[in-house]
């Protein structure tokens, strides 16, 4: 049984996550979608766009 998620449950998951963000003061969506970004790897410790975000083993290359 492969228990990857497909491409509609992305799709649903961020729909779910925009709006989640969309119904928060516009203040405190920014910090929690900063904070997100960061921890994924797109921006960097001071919030600025990382001009690669795939680094590193993430791929296994």
């Amino acid at each position: 049984m492969d228990n990857r998620a497909t491409l509609e449950d992305y799709k649903k998951e961020s729909q779910k996550y925009i709006n989640e963000l969309k119904s928060m003061p516009k203040v405190e969506a920014k910090k929690k979608a900063t904070k997100n970004l960061k921890k994924i790897g797109v921006l960097d410790n001071k919030g600025k766009l990382k001009s690669n975000i795939v680094e590193g083993d993430f791929f296994g290359w």
